[in-house]
């Protein structure tokens, strides 16, 4: 019995010592394959006549009217408007980068409530913050209140 465990132990090892070197010969093989190079037709380089993010502030600002809660709060709202507030930030929903906080505002018509997603990569806003948002009108929030997004958060 001993020399059938022996056998048994040498064929073991061989067996697990080949798929070891198979495993290592065909990482080899794909490690000297060429990298990819680009061909020359492709398009590499941003486009000239696409505009800048500062060129799409500027122009967001300049398009953006003042948001009207009682407009933006019934069910005819225009989607996608260009719009801008003031107010205070009351409550923040989710920190960091593409954080989202609401935001009171006193309007003509009285106080309104907004929630906003920040895409303006700026610093995180903190509850109390006086804030001018510009975005565009998304529709409804989970909460029900007019929901925007926001591209330029001023302080």
């Amino acid at each position: 019995m001993r020399i059938s465990k022996k056998r048994g132990f040498v064929y073991g090892s061989l067996l697990f010592l080949s798929f070891t070197l198979s495993a290592c010969t065909s990482n080899e093989e794909s490690a000297s394959a060429e990298p990819y190079q680009p061909d020359d037709t492709e398009e590499v380089s941003k486009k000239d006549d696409e505009p800048t993010q500062e060129e799409i502030n500027a122009k967001l600002k300049e398009e953006a009217t003042q948001a009207s809660f009682v407009e933006l709060n019934s069910d005819s709202a225009e989607l996608d408007k260009k719009i801008f507030i003031d107010g205070e930030v009351a409550v923040v929903l989710k920190e960091g980068t593409l954080g989202s906080f609401t935001v009171n505002t006193e309007e003509k018509e009285g106080s309104g409530i907004y929630t906003v997603n920040d895409y303006s990569m700026m610093d995180q806003v903190t509850a109390g913050d006086k804030v001018k948002v510009y975005g565009t009108y998304s529709g409804k929030a989970e909460d029900g209140s007019p929901l925007i997004n926001a591209t330029i958060v001023e302080r």
